[in-house]
């Protein structure tokens, strides 16, 4: 993904992290998964993330993601919530539309 520098990435991941970790979409964590449990999903998301995502956009992308890799081990609350929160905060820095 070229559309962002390596500090913004570096941001957008530490973000993903956080989220992902508040959320706990599957409960993985939250049964002692190691905190790295969702780094595939997240990378995968860095990899789709673009600067002019709509919180829809962005919110079928990721349960996409999360879908494909954790199948129908996933909490749909929890998932939209992780999105509709990692979404509020690119927006803030202007990351996404």
């Amino acid at each position: 993904m070229k559309e962002y520098s390596k500090k913004e990435l570096r941001f957008i991941f530490n973000i993903l992290k956080e989220k992902v970790g508040e959320h706990d979409p599957s409960g993985l964590l939250s049964m002692g998964a190691p905190k790295n449990e969702y780094f595939p999903e997240l990378f995968r998301i860095m990899d789709d993330v673009k600067r002019d995502m709509s919180l829809e956009g962005f919110k079928e992308m990721t349960d996409k993601v999360f879908i494909e890799c954790l199948e129908d081990c996933y909490d749909e609350q929890k998932l939209s919530a992780f999105s509709t929160d990692v979404y509020s905060v690119l927006k803030e820095r202007k990351y996404v539309l």
